[in-house]
């Protein structure tokens, strides 16, 4: 897996940075509204250092038998190729950030070495 960000956890929210090869950007994930809609997200990720900022995302609260709590996150915008799909742990050391990950998809990976 790829870091691609690191985020604080402030108050029921997270406020940080989704970084990579031509994507810098500051990123709020916020608490979405309560819905009784099935797999409704938890968290709707937005763009900027307010919660003004455009909505690129949602992100829902898992559960790993490893990893313990994270959320899944979900990033799009019309400027990427296609969606992407991370996984915000908690930090092992106490005062550390939380990191964002990505693993690019397997069947991609199988696709590609053909």
């Amino acid at each position: 897996m790829i870091r691609i960000g690191e985020f604080r956890e402030h108050g029921d929210g997270y406020s940080g940075r989704l970084e990579m090869l031509g994507l810098r950007a500051a990123v709020l994930i916020l608490p979405a509204t309560r819905s009784d809609v099935r797999n409704a997200p938890d968290f709707r990720v937005h763009a900027g250092e307010t919660a003004d900022g455009p909505e690129i995302g949602a992100a829902w609260k898992r559960t790993g038998e490893r990893a313990g709590a994270y959320l899944a996150v979900v990033v799009d915008d019309p400027q990427l190729p296609r969606a992407i799909r991370a996984n915000l742990f908690r930090p092992t050391i106490e005062g550390q950030p939380h990191l964002l990950f990505w693993q690019r998809n397997r069947r991609r990976r199988e696709t590609e070495q053909q």
